[in-house]
């Protein structure tokens, strides 16, 4: 994988997906951006809110801090198949 790579080049997650992951696992924004490695939670809440997004290493990264346990097909498909389940209320 090339770090320099945005996610949004590979699939179209969106800062929704982003949230959705994070929530459902329990996790605060300063964890998720922990995971991905940044330095300060607002990088990662820019993100879910769409402006711009991780690279592939970091998605990946917080997938697995998350929890998710699959491999990267079976992880596009969950996101499709939930693109519009939201699992938070604003």
């Amino acid at each position: 994988m090339h770090s320099d790579i945005s996610f949004s080049d590979v699939a179209p997650v969106t800062g929704a997906d982003l949230k959705n992951l994070r929530v459902s696992a329990g996790l605060t924004t300063s964890q998720m951006a922990k995971a991905a490695g940044v330095k300060n939670r607002k990088t990662y809440e820019n993100w879910e809110k769409g402006l711009g997004t991780p690279n592939v290493n970091q998605f990946f990264y917080m997938v697995k801090a998350c929890g998710v346990d699959m491999e990267a097909r079976a992880l596009f498909q969950f996101l499709a198949r939930n693109k519009d389940k939201s699992f938070y209320s604003d």
